[in-house]
Order: C-alpha cells, then sequence, then structure tokens
C-alpha cells in the first residue's frame, strides 16, 4: 500500500497596509513537496524532544531531522539499543551530531576505542544507570574518560555524580572519591554532585577537592553532620553554582554562612537544614547578593528567624518559599511579604507555631488577592 498524502499547508495571508486588502503568499503546497533544506531549516529551530517525534512523522520530515540533530541519546535496551561498533555508522547518519548522551549506560572502558573517527565533540556521563546494582565508580569513568581522550583527543565530557539511597550497600562516599573526581582529565566538567545520603564521610580535605571542582552547577551535601564555617569558606569558590543544598549545619555559624553564600552570586536553588545559629542579620546579608537570581529558598528548621527577616525576602523572581520549624515568624510578618511579593507562587510556612490553620488560609486569601492583582 502507498503512503497516504499528508494534508496541505494552509494558505498564508499577510496584511498590506498600503492597499488595506489581504493577499495570498506563495501558493500551498504538501509537505513531502518541499525541500530538505527548508526543512531543516524548520527542524534547527526544534529541541531534542521534539526532533525525535518529527523524525517517527514520515520519511519525508525524517531526512531533515536526521541532518539537524546535533544531540544524541541513543536507546538503551532491545534490538535497536546501541552497540558500540556502531557509533561510526551513528555520526555518519547524523552528521550535525556533536553530542553523545551516555548517562543512562555502563561505559566499558574498550568502548571508547569507537569514539574515534566521528564529529562528536561532547559526551555526557553518569556513575548512575537504570540498574542501580550495576552503577560504575567514579574510578571507571576516570578510566573510560583517558581511554576516549586517546582515541579522539577533541572531546570533552560533562559529568553527573550521585551517591543516593539507593546505594546504602555501597561503600561510603569518602575523600577518596573527592580526590578521584580531580584526577578526571582536564577536558572533564563535573556539573552535578549529590551526596544525599549516609554513609558519606567527606572530612575537610575531601570539601577542599570539591571547592575545585569549579565547573559545579548542583552540589547537594545533606548527610554531611561536621559542616562548619571552615568548610563554608571553602565552598564559597563553587561561583558557578545553581543550586545548592546543605544540611545539617548544626556547627555552622551565622559569619561562616554569610562568608560561604554571599559570593555565590549566580544561585537559583538554595535549601538550607538544621542551620539552627542562622539570625535575620545573615539572610540579610546572603540574600542581598542572591536578590537578581534566586528563584527558590528553603529554610527547614531555622529556629531563631524571625519577622524581621521577611522584608529581605522580596526578591523579584524569588517564587518558591519554605520555612519551618521557626517560632518567632508571625502572621503579621508573612502576610506583609505576601503583599508584597509579586513573584511568590508557593508559600509553606509549615511547622512555624505561631501560624494557625486559620492564619494560614488568611494568608492563601492574601496569594490569591495578590496573584489576581498581578493578572
Amino acid at each position: 500500500m502507498g503512503e497516504t498524502a499528508l494534508p496541505a499547508i494552509h494558505t498564508a495571508y499577510y496584511f498590506d497596509t498600503a492597499e488595506g486588502t489581504m493577499s495570498d503568499l506563495t501558493p500551498s503546497a504538501l509537505w513531502d513537496e518541499m525541500s530538505v533544506a527548508v526543512l531543516h531549516s524548520v527542524a534547527a529551530l526544534l529541541d531534542e524532544s521534539s526532533m525525535q517525534q518529527v523524525r517517527l512523522v514520515c520519511k519525508a520530515w525524517k531526512q531533515p531531522a536526521t541532518l539537524a540533530t546535533k544531540t544524541l541519546r541513543p536507546r538503551m535496551t532491545g534490538s535497536l539499543g546501541l552497540q558500540w561498533h556502531n557509533l561510526h555508522q551513528l555520526s555518519k547518519a547524523f552528521p550535525a551530531c556533536r553530542v553523545l548522551d551516555l548517562r543512562s549506560y555502563k561505559v566499558p572502558s574498550d568502548s571508547a576505542q569507537h569514539l574515534s573517527n566521528t564529529f562528536l565533540t561532547t559526551v555526557l556521563l553518569s556513575n548512575v544507570e537504570a540498574d542501580p546494582e550495576a552503577s560504575r565508580s567514579l574510578q571507571e569513568l576516570q578510566e573510560y574518560m583517558m581511554s576516549a581522550e586517546i582515541h579522539n583527543p577533541v572531546l570533552s565530557f560533562v559529568v553527573d555524580i550521585y551517591h543516593l539511597p539507593t546505594f546504602l550497600s555501597r561503600a561510603p562516599f569518602t575523600d577518596a572519591e573527592c580526590r578521584t573526581m580531580m584526577q578526571y582529565p582536564a577536558s572533564a566538567q563535573v556539573v552535578t554532585l549529590h551526596l544525599g545520603c549516609m554513609p558519606v564521610s567527606v572530612t575537610q580535605t575531601g570539601l577542599g577537592y570539591i571547592a575545585q571542582l569549579t565547573t559545579l552547577a548542583e552540589l547537594s551535601v545533606t548527610c554531611c553532620e561536621d559542616i562548619d564555617d571552615d568548610h563554608m569558606t571553602l565552598l564559597s569558590a563553587l561561583s558557578n553554582l545553581v543550586e545548592l543544598r546543605l544540611g545539617p549545619l548544626k556547627c555552622c555559624t551565622s559569619e561562616g554562612l554569610t562568608n560561604g553564600l554571599s559570593t555565590l552570586t549566580q544561585l537559583q536553588r538554595l535549601y538550607l537544614t538544621d542551620a539552627i545559629h542562622i539570625r535575620d542579620e545573615t539572610i540579610a546579608h546572603v540574600l542581598c547578593s542572591l536578590s537578581a537570581s534566586l528563584q527558590a529558598l528553603s529554610m527547614a528548621n531555622c529556629p531563631l528567624l524571625t519577622d524581621e527577616s521577611m522584608p529581605y525576602l522580596c526578591m523579584p523572581r524569588l517564587s518558591t518559599l519554605f520555612f519551618s520549624n521557626s517560632s518567632f515568624i508571625t502572621l503579621q510578618g508573612v502576610q506583609h511579604l505576601a503583599s508584597q511579593s509579586s513573584s511568590l507562587v508557593d508559600l509553606d510556612f509549615r511547622g512555624c507555631t505561631c501560624l494557625s490553620v486559620r492564619d494560614r488560609m488568611k494568608l492563601q486569601q492574601v496569594m490569591l488577592s495578590q496573584r489576581t492583582a498581578n493578572l
């Protein structure tokens, strides 16, 4: 059976201001009659997900979408799954592709030889797979990148590192793992580091290694009991951070938090837990530095904060705010914040004992009125 003809493009019009009339543009045409060059120009404007869908529409769309594809995330399993020796053919089939996303693969070091003679410039890697038990060590990632560099010297690597609850049976994340990351090739950029479960045993030495990963965009250290002012000073060097999660911070003083956070002017999301020494003046100093970028702020179990800190939270881009276990924050302070901030969408003061259920209902009404007024 032959292919069903695709519907014709609707006739386009423009308004002729000189004559005051509507005029036809070019005649209508079938999509499959349009040149590959035209469809290629359209495909080049699409994101990766849309590009994959376009390739499945028909043969006429598949070719230009294929030619415009710049990032590949190959299928993981099945008969169409990635075969390492086919990387050469993959590169020829997608000549514009420069980025290969292997973050869901266990990439053996001997597979790196197949990256030679390709058009690729960047490989995305992670130590996490679909099957956590098969996830690779940081040392294995290092071996793969070093081997790949030998076969294709122009390659660079973007790396995500996770130590999550699914890995509880594995060895603890220690200073040795931090040192291994420092030994990655110069072409490797570690952009994500999540240390989100026990056991994590990173000392000041390990955090010193982490502080040298200046390409980090996301950092989460939420199970390290010993974070103190010295650690915060080290982390202040990570000026490219977009997201930061830290806790517990029971050993950090207000001065340490101010010194550590005030330099991170690119932060969009900040989550702090158990900062039991943080005070209103600390909020004032830190948020003054972050006011242009911060979009989400969480202060869990920060008991010394009061209504005095509320005016500093009126930031132009802050849309999500969470406070818990702050006994000195009252309805009056929160209402002032809600009425003055035009960007807040999600406001949660769970566990603030001075706020009753009725107070929270009033707060919701204030925020609803504020959003309505901004429409």
